[in-house]
């Protein structure tokens, strides 16, 4: 568990977008001194110096290119993530599902591959 002092959002993006786990994720979030609503109530606690964030560099990335922050590697435990693409079973899938299917695994695939993402894609 972090030492640092630790600020999370209540929801969307940060730690919760980046665990699977579950039980690791409300450890993080019981330990966090501060709950925030916003992107840039978070960003502002950040430059601010108040804490740290478990988020992906993308989420900074305009204030790390800057170096008014830095990032650090989580390496214990390893953080993970999958993310899925769904649709309903029980119903065929229409010429605009279809193409915004295409579309979305398309931006994806690019970002990968232009190393924006650091990803593995398992299509």
């Amino acid at each position: 568990m972090t030492r640092l002092p630790l600020i999370t959002l209540l929801h969307g993006l940060s730690s919760r977008a980046l665990l699977d786990d579950p039980v690791l994720l409300k450890r993080l979030e019981a330990n966090a001194i501060l709950h925030l609503n916003s992107i840039s109530g978070m960003t502002g606690a950040l430059l601010a110096g108040l804490g740290c964030a478990v988020a992906t560099k993308l989420f900074v990335k305009e204030q790390l290119q800057a170096g008014t922050l830095i990032a650090r590697e989580v390496i214990e435990p390893k953080l993970t993530r999958t993310l899925y693409l769904c649709r309903l079973r029980n119903r065929p899938m229409t010429y605009v599902m279809e193409e915004m299917r295409r579309l979305i695994l398309a931006l994806v695939a690019a970002e990968v591959g232009q190393g924006a993402w650091q990803a593995t894609l398992l299509i």
